[in-house]
């Protein structure tokens, strides 16, 4: 399955601008499946942030075809969008980018052929993409469902701490990895 193709046998894809930063358009891939399994008039939708570290790739780099071949058949939309990236871009434009992407598919892409379900969207990222599905689920609206990280970074970016305070002695890794705190952070 070529990600360049405009259509294939399962789906058809659109390629459109989703915002336009300093006269430069930043684009987003939907690909839409051409069955409608469920013959719903909102579809299911996963966005996948390519990986590269923020600071190589774009929509088209590195799409996972295993996943994208099996989202099709359920009639699930399939969205790879451009991201700024690192340098000349910063963190606080990627995440712009990203509540802007999410605007933009409540908004105006329900506007094209495709209308898409804000109750059924899930978010995927490989390496550095999974930083883009976290900052989605904590930041965009609407909320992500689900979320998919490949091969991204550890931790739990979901609480406002870390695992236990900071501890500068002779042997603070072992210090770290014996505290209490440790193995509740790692299964929560």
């Amino acid at each position: 399955m070529d990600p360049n193709a405009d259509s294939s046998p399962d789906h058809f894809l659109l390629t459109l601008p989703y915002k336009m930063v300093q006269g430069k358009e930043i684009l987003v891939d939907i690909y839409v499946p051409k069955s409608n399994p469920a013959c719903r008039d909102r579809l299911a939708s996963v966005v996948y942030f390519h990986g590269g570290g923020l600071t190589v790739g774009n929509r088209k780099a590195w799409i996972p075809f295993w996943l994208l071949r099996r989202m099709h058949p359920a009639g699930i939309v399939f969205i790879s969008p451009d991201v700024r990236l690192i340098p000349p871009g910063t963190a606080h434009d990627i995440l712009e980018d990203i509540i802007d992407l999410f605007k933009f598919l409540s908004t105006q892409a329900n506007d094209l052929i495709v209308r898409l379900d804000p109750h059924t969207l899930a978010v995927v990222g490989t390496s550095g993409g999974s930083l883009c599905a976290y900052l989605a689920a904590m930041h965009a609206s609407p909320k992500p469902k689900a979320l998919l990280s490949m091969y991204g970074l550890g931790g739990n970016f979901f609480v406002s701490k870390t695992v236990s305070p900071p501890y500068h002695g002779p042997n603070a890794c072992e210090a770290h990895v014996l505290t209490n705190t440790f193995g509740r952070t790692l299964y929560t």
